[in-house]
């Protein structure tokens, strides 16, 4: 499988060696900011996993509700 990191700090990659065997997940993004752009849930996300993205910036709030719904 191709990975594509999203994170700043290749969160997402650390995420997955320990999550890999977890088919569809949960997660609390928390600060979430960005749907694409340095999201650690990302990647999760475009595999089935599902969660709740916290984001006090009402447009990148919009974002995430549009993008990541």
């Amino acid at each position: 499988m191709r990975f594509e990191s999203y994170a700043q700090f290749l969160e997402d990659v650390v995420l997955y060696c320990a999550l890999k065997d977890v088919d569809k997940g949960f997660y609390i993004d928390v600060g979430a900011n960005d749907p694409t752009d340095l999201s650690v849930t990302k990647f999760f996300y475009d595999r089935g996993w599902h969660g709740i993205n916290i984001e006090p910036l009402p447009e990148k709030c919009a974002l995430l509700s549009e993008m990541r719904p």
